[in-house]
């Protein structure tokens, strides 16, 4: 196999996410320059804050899940409200609507004038080769994703997992059931009289979770590294030919 198209696609699903950050940083930069430019302040987004959780993954170590459970509606480092809170609210709060009303129209742009949210979208334009090899096989990379998670392995596994869960009694189909269902616990806090309990359920169901294989706390990272790295580089060999003319072609 050629090893310019090997290197042509990110390789592992950590180096996709690093990039996917870095990207969302430059963006951020380049809307805060651009709203002081236009002489306003603008609080840059953390990307850990707005990014969401991908293949189960969370931040809490595992010796921690009884007091923080996955760290969604139970607060661990930023606080809860912090992972699904523009940072720019509590700026927002202190202008007067006129004020407001100019910060809103430097950053959203008009229909003659693009703001600087358009700005921040030059961080995205391809510019190395991983980036043009992504996305001219973007259709493709998805459908590797895909293949991935119907894996024989990856079902096993999963199923090994619930059958866990279940003994444990809790009823889940896949590891990323329990990280949604958070999730949108959180979304709706702000109507949830009951955020005490909805709290001690997730501390509960993390708690079994990491005593289960296959779990959200990173023993499932190996094994989808693993058929990530074999699906990858079957789609290499399968588009050896075509990766190269793209490279070829800058």
């Amino acid at each position: 196999m050629n090893q310019e198209a090997l290197d042509a696609i990110s390789s592992n699903r950590n180096e996709i996410d690093q990039l996917e950050r870095q990207k969302f940083r430059e963006s951020e930069e380049m809307i805060r320059a651009c709203m002081k430019d236009e002489g306003h302040r603008y609080n840059v987004r953390d990307p850990d804050h707005v990014l969401r959780i991908e293949f189960g993954w969370t931040q809490v170590p595992v010796d921690q899940v009884d007091q923080y459970g996955y760290g969604i509606t139970v607060p661990f480092g930023a606080t809860a409200e912090a992972m699904d809170t523009d940072p720019n609210e509590q700026l927002l709060a202190t202008l007067t609507p006129s004020e407001e009303q100019a910060w809103q129209g430097s950053l959203q742009g008009t229909d003659d004038r693009p703001g600087c949210l358009a700005a921040g979208q030059e961080a995205y334009e391809v510019t190395s080769d991983k980036e043009r090899v992504a996305e001219h096989f973007a259709d493709g990379l998805d459908q590797l994703i895909d293949r991935v998670l119907a894996d024989e392995r990856i079902a096993d596994a999963e199923t090994q997992w619930s059958e866990c869960m279940s003994s444990r009694g809790f009823e889940y189909e896949f590891p990323t059931d329990p990280i949604w269902e958070f999730e949108s616990a959180l979304a709706e806090a702000g109507d949830n009289d009951n955020l005490a309990d909805v709290q001690e359920r997730e501390r509960s169901v993390a708690a079994a979770d990491a005593a289960c294989p296959f779990n959200n706390f990173g023993s499932s990272e190996e094994l989808y590294d693993l058929v990530y790295e074999e699906e990858y580089e079957k789609f290499v060999r399968e588009h050896e030919g075509e990766i190269l003319a793209v490279l070829e072609a800058q």
